[in-house]
């Protein structure tokens, strides 16, 4: 006998014969009466069942490093989300406090003490920021707690503008740039033209 034979007693459900297959092929069992026929499963050699084993058995290790891998990868991702959060409300928190601490500064106008005074001769200018001491509206800032930044402070000509930019750690400023027009340098005489019959 080999393994795709088998001796067995068998009822069949469709005519209620009771016969003894000594031995049949695993395929199929059929009845001599009625057309009632069972199918069964072909049965494996042991090789081909050691070798199901095995694939079994490797998909299920596979399948648990698998799972162990993206369990891993979800930890990471998490942590990392984590530490994204906590820096973010850090940074957050920074920038409330900065923000909070910038608010509660006194405002002033920056400009209100200063003026840009120009000299020199046309095309040769020089200018420079001035401390006016009579401003009513500047007399209580402290001007040496701003910082005061001129764009251009030499060869400069009649009509070109220069920039003042300011930035303080103590006060709010109402403005942090303004353009000054340079004017009354001296100009050089340059022809006979650019006198005036008075001045001839």
């Amino acid at each position: 006998m080999n393994d795709k034979t088998k001796n067995t007693d068998m009822i069949f459900p469709k005519c209620g014969a009771h016969l003894e297959v000594k031995e049949y092929n695993y395929d199929s069992i059929e009845c001599p009466y009625c057309d009632y026929k069972r199918i069964e499963p072909k049965r494996k050699s042991v090789a081909e069942q050691m070798d199901h084993v095995e694939k079994v058995t490797y998909a299920s290790e596979e399948g648990r490093l698998k799972a162990a891998e993206e369990s891993d990868e979800r930890r990471t991702k998490r942590k990392i989300n984590r530490i994204v959060i906590g820096v973010s409300i850090a940074i957050v928190v920074v920038l409330a406090s900065v923000g909070i601490r910038r608010i509660s500064l006194p405002k002033v106008d920056p400009f209100a003490s200063i003026d840009v005074e120009c000299s020199g001769f046309d095309g040769k200018g020089k200018c420079q920021i001035t401390m006016l001491n009579d401003s009513e509206e500047g007399k209580d800032v402290n001007v040496n707690k701003i910082n005061y930044t001129l764009s251009s402070d030499e060869d400069l000509s009649n009509g070109q503008t220069v920039t003042v930019r300011t930035s303080s750690d103590d006060y709010r400023l109402s403005e942090t740039k303004k353009v000054y027009t340079v004017s009354g340098l001296e100009e050089y005489l340059v022809s006979v033209d650019q006198l005036s019959e008075d001045n001839i």
